[in-house]
């Protein structure tokens, strides 16, 4: 009589036939998505902040205010003018768009903003990273002197 020899896998070490069980249903199941572990930031300078804060009542527009502040300041941070342009927090091109958004805002904070935005403009040191951002900071300035009623030649 011949002997069929039966070759015995085990995947998961010693453990329990039910455990066993148990453990196949879960790796054979389909896979839940799961919620990222990243939290939203609460408050982010995006176009609908923007938006939000040039077309408010008066009365969301102090909430707002609030929250504008915030951003100036975390804006500030990240830009080095706080800290003299060093430490791990400093990431000047972000720090421009950023400032650049915000300065869209028409509010009571914007000469702060811009003042901002020039004195990190001045103390950044050159590097290839920040052209795109000085792109975005011209495409703006020129929006704004359109705005103001003074047409600039087309070339």
């Amino acid at each position: 009589m011949p002997v069929d020899k039966i070759k015995v896998q085990h995947k998961f070490g010693i453990i329990s036939h039910n455990h066993r069980q148990n453990l196949l249903e879960r790796i054979s199941a389909p896979a839940t998505p799961t919620k990222s572990s990243r939290k939203p930031i609460p408050c982010e300078i995006s176009h609908d902040f923007i938006l939000s804060y040039n077309n408010a009542d008066p009365l969301s527009r102090e909430k707002l205010d609030i929250q504008a502040a915030q951003l100036l300041q975390r804006v500030k941070r990240r830009a080095g003018i706080l800290s003299g342009g060093t430490g791990r927090h400093v990431h000047i091109p972000r720090s421009w768009v950023e400032l650049t958004l915000l300065a869209r805002c028409r509010g009571p904070f914007r000469d702060e903003v811009l003042e901002a935005l020039l004195a990190s403009m001045i103390t950044a040191s050159p590097s290839i990273d920040n052209i795109p951002s000085l792109f975005l900071v011209c495409e703006t300035v020129i929006e704004w002197i359109k705005e103001l009623g003074n047409p600039i030649p087309e070339t």
